[in-house]
């Protein structure tokens, strides 16, 4: 079973949990949300045979929603970071913690004003992740914003990294998205980069015929299941520890 290590570079970070399976992380939102589309106080459902059958199942009956949550490891804030709106327009940070460094910034120079995130400011800022992230041979690390979890007043930035070969703890540029009010605090233990390992292969790309008698037969055996049909069928456990 391939194996991915976190070896701290700050001796701080020794008090701290090193990066945890992501399905610690799924948000409350998602576990207190029903399974049922629920209207007026009452479940819905519809007729046999109507093309309505699966809008009375939320999100939280789909299961490749769920594996998102849960595929790889989640590096979460060390201590709680606090962004102030200044007069002048600027945003500055600070935190209570005097032995450690979450945040830093980059230029805006580094990063086009044209691929910048609607409603966020119009500054990079960067997660100092003081772990060095180590994979085996041939597997490199994908890091993103923490999937589905766009509720959270920011958004890291998408890079893929060889960690089998790179020495040096990875930082995560994000941006901050525009609050209310003239402060916001993000807490210790909020999620803020889900990494998941991949191997690394070369790939070919190739297309099929269509094939009326494949498509109708393969939407029967999805559609004969009322529900859990991708999970009871075609569905493989992943595992994280």
């Amino acid at each position: 079973m391939p194996n991915i290590n976190f070896q701290p570079i700050d001796k701080y970070y020794n008090y701290l949990e090193k990066p945890n399976p992501s399905i610690k992380y799924i948000p409350e939102w998602y576990k207190s949300m029903s399974n049922r589309v629920i209207e007026s106080g009452r479940t819905l459902f519809f007729l046999p045979g109507s093309s309505k059958i699966n809008r009375n199942q939320t999100v939280k009956s789909c299961t490749p929603f769920l594996d998102a949550f849960q595929t790889g490891y989640t590096i979460s804030l060390p201590c709680d970071v606090e962004f102030v709106k200044e007069e002048n327009g600027d945003i500055s940070y600070n935190w209570r913690a005097d032995n450690i460094t979450p945040i830093g910034t980059h230029s805006n120079s580094q990063y086009s004003s044209d691929a910048k995130a609607q409603g966020t400011f119009p500054y990079i800022f960067k997660w100092e992740v003081k772990w060095k992230i180590t994979t085996p041979k041939g597997y490199s690390c994908l890091f993103v914003h923490p999937l589905n979890q766009y509720h959270l007043p920011f958004m890291t930035l998408s890079g893929v990294v060889d960690t089998d070969e790179y020495p040096i703890a990875p930082n995560f540029p994000f941006q901050l998205i525009d609050f209310k009010g003239d402060s916001l605090i993000i807490k210790a233990g909020t999620p803020i980069v889900q990494i998941i390992p991949i191997k690394r292969e070369n790939w070919t790309s190739s297309k099929g015929e269509f094939n009326q008698e494949e498509v109708e037969k393969d939407r029967f055996e999805l559609q004969k299941t009322i529900k859990n049909s991708y999970r009871t069928k075609w569905w493989h456990k992943k595992s994280y520890s």
